[in-house]
């Protein structure tokens, strides 16, 4: 019986300080993960305002994120795809895709020329026309907008424009019947044929991140303060003060 009250006092005394500890640990690797979430986005817009020197889009290009690159060749127009379900400012509208049959790359190129609005009746497919004329466009690597889940398959018709919903390269590939590359050209807010293009990286918003840091630091700190509460009332001698 000794031996069973002796064991319980035991574990008593130290189980609720090793699980402080343990807690300690947690909440401040937590505060320290979102550190470096909020130094990783705060270095992805630095990449992405400073990407202003524009390289050839070769076969045998080895190309980073955001990286500013031009492509020289012509749009081909009549294969449009046009994504929908696109929000910009609280407004629902297009992404327009449109290939680009470059002459250094034997691949086309998804270029994203920019968005644009619904009409007011919602059903009707914009095809923003753009001329098959030699040109340079310039813009940077980017990707095509993606979704966890995607409802169904990416076109529902065979016609140009083509609608789509959440389509990745493959589909792209698919639908124009040629191979396409691994980089979607962002074209450029300056270029020809405007449309809206406010591109930004998609991890914005370091500032939560630095919220969410602290907050897994104060919760360290509450519980060091608890641990110190705990250690210091239970010491012999110690006297708990009155409430007032």
């Amino acid at each position: 019986m000794t031996t069973t009250i002796g064991s319980n006092e035991f574990l008593m005394r130290w189980i609720p300080p090793a699980a402080g500890i343990l807690f300690v640990v947690l909440f401040v690797s937590l505060g320290i993960w979102q550190l470096n979430r909020a130094f990783e986005k705060n270095a992805t817009h630095a990449a992405f305002a400073e990407a202003n020197q524009y390289t050839e889009l070769r076969s045998s290009s080895r190309t980073e994120r955001f990286q500013a690159i031009r492509a020289t060749g012509q749009y081909l127009p009549d294969k449009q795809v046009i994504i929908d379900n696109i929000v910009q400012n609280g407004r629902l509208g297009f992404y327009v895709i449109t290939p680009f049959r470059s002459t250094h790359h034997p691949s086309l190129i998804a270029v994203n020329r920019g968005w644009l609005a619904r009409d007011a009746s919602g059903d009707a497919l914009p095809n923003p026309g753009v001329s098959g004329e030699q040109r340079v466009v310039r813009g940077k690597v980017g990707g095509l907008p993606r979704v966890g889940i995607r409802p169904g398959p990416a076109f529902t018709d065979e016609s140009w424009p083509r609608r789509a919903v959440w389509p990745d390269l493959d589909d792209l590939a698919a639908a124009w019947q040629e191979p396409v590359a691994p980089q979607v050209l962002l074209l450029d807010p300056g270029e020809a044929d405007g449309l809206l293009r406010n591109w930004e990286p998609p991890e914005s918003g370091s500032l939560k991140h630095y919220s969410y840091a602290f907050q897994w630091f104060a919760m360290a700190v509450a519980m060091i303060a608890i641990m110190y509460w705990n250690i210091y009332r239970k010491r012999p001698g110690a006297v708990p003060r009155e409430p007032a």
